[in-house]
């Protein structure tokens, strides 16, 4: 799938628990993308996720692969999850101001709970995979600073 030019890349980290998330993790701010989200792709990579906001709920109509979830308020911290939502499902968190949609695992590799607060780095994109990222936060990301935007 095409991203529009206001698309951006984040590296996402936990940072209640210093873990990275996801490496590649596109912004679906646009109204288009968003009802688009994940629908045209066969399937996701664990680094893989996109961003949709504002988004309090998502659809899994039309893929063909299952997802992990997370509903996050405003200031990042996780308020929903859903884990391995099937094709063909619908999930919601009326508290959430954003979703992030992740491979299937993700949720229980990155150890993400409830409560959690993630951080969005822009630009970090480039880390390239799970493992690089997670090195990258064990050496740099401990004083990491949140950006308010995605």
């Amino acid at each position: 799938m095409e991203a529009s030019p206001a698309s951006a890349i984040y590296l996402v980290r936990n940072a209640s628990r210093n873990r990275v998330v996801a490496t590649q993790v596109r912004l679906a701010g646009a109204s288009r993308e968003r009802r688009l989200g994940l629908s045209r792709h066969a399937h996701l990579r664990l680094e893989d996720g996109l961003f949709l906001t504002p988004c309090e709920a998502i659809h899994t109509c039309g893929m063909r692969f299952a997802i992990d979830v997370l509903f996050l308020t405003r200031n990042g911290k996780v308020c929903g999850l859903r884990h391995g939502l099937r094709p063909w499902r619908i999930a919601a968190s009326w508290r959430a101001h954003s979703t992030l949609e992740l491979a299937a695992g993700v949720i229980r590799q990155s150890a993400t709970e409830m409560g959690d607060l993630l951080e969005f780095l822009p630009g970090a994109g480039g880390a390239g995979d799970l493992v690089a990222g997670q090195k990258a936060l064990g050496s740099s990301g401990a004083g990491s600073k949140r950006s308010d935007t995605p």
